[in-house]
């Protein structure tokens, strides 16, 4: 899970275990949302399946880098 933010489905916040689709993402459902502290680098992992087979096919970890505001 991320540290300084959430991870988000339609505005949702997502916990760790939670699902989403590759239709979600596409559909631009899935979001980040920084919590405006802490440092402007955060991150986290997911892990990647077929739908098909309870193990994942692969993992991926995001960094996300949050824009710098006015007067950073």
């Amino acid at each position: 899970a991320p540290a300084h933010g959430s991870l988000e489905l339609g505005g949702a916040a997502l916990a760790d275990g939670d699902r989403f689709t590759l239709a979600d993402v596409w559909a631009g459902l899935v979001s980040y949302t920084h919590d405006g502290n802490g440092p402007s680098v955060d991150g986290f992992g997911f892990e990647a399946g077929d739908g098909a087979s309870a193990d994942p096919r692969g993992r991926l970890a995001i960094e996300v880098r949050r824009a710098p505001a006015a007067g950073d």
